[in-house]
């Protein structure tokens, strides 16, 4: 049982990002930057979680990193119309860069013994691994059941009837990006304020792509 939880455990930050994922590639968007979205949810959470001391905080934090890396991507994808591969590879770079100069600039080379609070368990269970079921049931409901979820699936597959409907197609994305990183950052704060209570440099290590493999599969 001990093994399943722990399985289960690590599943945590790909399925939280892949929900998020589907959100966003249902509207139109793909979110080649989920790796960098993670990555930077990964190292505030345990930042804002090291010096608050409280593992919440981070994960919050983490979440609100997420928003914003969606919003910026946004700003170049539907404002300004730029490929999403490009702007995904640069929030991926930048993530990486940001990241590791501020995490060595504020704890040198001793990432690895750096010790962040995680997130209360109990028998081996914390609150986000009993809610990201839900989460991804609330999502896949909306996306099916509800008009907001009609219109987000139509803005993927059929934007131009959208917008002679009268709905905005750009403003449809990105409330499903913001979902998207919002879920992202999540998953990244995560693995550092619920799993691995620390941080290290690149600790996402290609869980964002493989959360990007798994919704396109």
């Amino acid at each position: 049982m001990n093994d399943v939880i722990q399985i289960w455990q690590f599943a945590i930050p790909i399925a939280l990002a892949a929900v998020g994922e589907v959100a966003s590639q249902r509207s139109g968007v793909l979110n080649i930057g989920l790796e960098g979205t993670m990555l930077g949810g990964a190292f505030i959470g345990a930042y804002v979680g090291l010096t608050t001391g409280q593992p919440w905080l981070g994960l919050a934090a983490g979440i609100g990193v997420g928003i914003i890396a969606s919003l910026l991507q946004a700003w170049f994808v539907l404002v300004r119309s730029a490929d999403q591969v490009v702007v995904g590879t640069a929030i991926n770079l930048l993530a990486l860069g940001v990241t590791g100069t501020l995490f060595r600039r504020a704890f040198g080379e001793s990432g690895q013994l750096l010790s962040v609070p995680t997130l209360p368990r109990f028998d081996g269970l914390d609150a986000v691994m009993l809610a990201t079921p839900l989460i991804a049931v609330f999502v896949a409901v909306g996306l099916r059941r509800t008009g907001w979820g009609l219109l987000t699936r139509a803005s993927g597959e059929y934007p131009t009837a959208v917008e002679a409907e009268g709905f905005s197609v750009k403003r449809l994305r990105l409330g499903a990006m913001a979902i998207g990183g919002a879920l992202a950052g999540a998953a990244g704060a995560y693995l550092s304020v619920g799993i691995v209570g620390s941080f290290a440099e690149n600790m996402t290590q290609g869980r964002g792509f493989v959360a990007i493999a798994l919704v396109t599969f």
